[in-house]
């Protein structure tokens, strides 16, 4: 009888188990700070999943090949959209302290 490694195997439901040659990319935290959610740059709003769309000069969170979208006219606008909608509604609006990291992804 095989075992279903699946559910059994430590490592398959959970990445710290893993081996550090099966993962394919590194991190190395360079930073670590805390701040206000509303504190965000432009840049960082960008580096969270904010994208520009030049050809309407409008920002987005959701893929532009779609028919429906939201566009905004700036990226703190859109990021403002994505997070209430990741975190729940009026999470923007609640301000709450933010741990961010900053990282280099190493090969």
């Amino acid at each position: 009888m095989i075992p279903d490694l699946s559910v059994a195997a430590a490592g398959v439901t959970n990445k710290m188990f893993a081996s550090a040659k099966q993962m394919p990319y590194r991190v190395w935290i360079t930073g670590i700070r805390i701040e206000r959610l509303q504190d965000i740059s432009d840049e960082d709003c960008l580096r969270e999943g904010v994208c520009y769309l030049p050809e309407i000069d409008r920002y987005y969170f959701e893929r532009k090949d779609k028919e429906q979208g939201f566009y905004f006219n700036s990226p703190r606008e859109a990021f403002a959209a994505l997070i209430d909608k990741v975190s729940g509604k009026g999470t923007w609006n609640s301000n709450p302290f933010v741990v961010v990291y900053e990282f280099e992804v190493m090969q």
